[in-house]
């Protein structure tokens, strides 16, 4: 009975706030991933995965766009740095089908990391454009966990393992309006959608019996995603995590409150 009322009041709620005359969401609308427009200052934010037949998953997690710029051999990245000295992150980098290694510039291959394209290459792009994930990471990364382990650190390993499951978690992609976007799942809780009343659920979090499921409304508004909570009158805002660089733009990406740069002059030295 509470369910039924719960249900009853979400849809009511949800077609409260949809638009006059709003065409329904349909399922082609909504599937995909959708990453938040406003992150924190560290670009955290939380991820929404729908999939087909009414399942999803939400994750919180890092996102960052950021241009890039490939010269001969060369990823160049801006600066993680603010310092007024910082110079761009230059990575050597070659492909061999789908697979794409990276080093510092100057290493031995036997010090690449090797990433796997995950979508398809589109006649005429470059070949680094498309969604990677790491496929086996430099030897360095990997005896630095084996040193953890054998020296005792159970601590040390157990961090070193769950960065290792993370960075295969982690999707690069390199597009062809010259962004490098990188997307971070690390906590994720699975749910469910109701097409129809256009409302969402989420699990209570795993090994917590006390907290209770969440549930809110979703829309499609200009191509964003709006969710929010009956409780709760603020909105959050989700951009398609394939969106163009002009469609960031017009969405008015931000991280801790400031518009984020996506000017291809931070692959130069760090101005003052």
């Amino acid at each position: 009975m509470k369910h039924a009322v719960l249900l009853f009041a979400l849809t009511a709620l949800a077609l409260a706030q949809q638009p006059a005359n709003a065409p329904p969401v349909t399922e082609a609308q909504l599937v995909g991933t959708w990453v938040a427009v406003h992150r924190s200052l560290g670009g955290l934010g939380s991820i929404w995965e729908f999939m087909p037949g009414g399942t999803l998953r939400m994750s919180v997690g890092a996102i960052v766009e950021e241009p890039y710029r490939v010269e001969g051999h060369q990823l160049i990245l801006p600066s993680g740095s603010t310092r007024p000295d910082a110079k761009p992150m230059i990575t050597a980098i070659r492909f061999e089908g789908d697979y794409m290694f990276q080093s510092s510039p100057g290493s031995a291959q036997r010090r690449e990391a090797r990433f796997k394209r995950l979508t398809p290459a589109r006649p005429g792009d470059p070949p680094i454009v498309g969604v990677w994930v790491l496929d086996a990471p430099a030897p360095e990364a990997n005896q630095a966990a084996l040193s953890a382990e054998g020296a005792g650190q159970e601590a040390g390993s157990r961090n070193a393992a769950a960065l290792a499951e993370i960075a295969r978690n982690t999707f690069h992609e390199f597009t062809r309006d010259g962004l490098a976007k990188i997307r971070v799942p690390m906590r994720t809780t699975a749910g469910s959608y109701d097409l129809s009343a256009q409302t969402f659920t989420l699990a209570a979090p795993a090994g917590d019996s006390r907290a209770p499921a969440k549930s809110g409304i979703f829309q499609l508004r200009d191509g964003l995603l709006v969710l929010a909570q009956p409780d709760d009158k603020s909105e959050d805002v989700y951009i398609r995590a394939g969106a163009t660089l002009e469609e960031l733009k017009r969405a008015g990406v931000s991280y801790g409150g400031k518009p984020a740069d996506f000017s291809p002059a931070r692959l130069e030295k760090t101005p003052r």
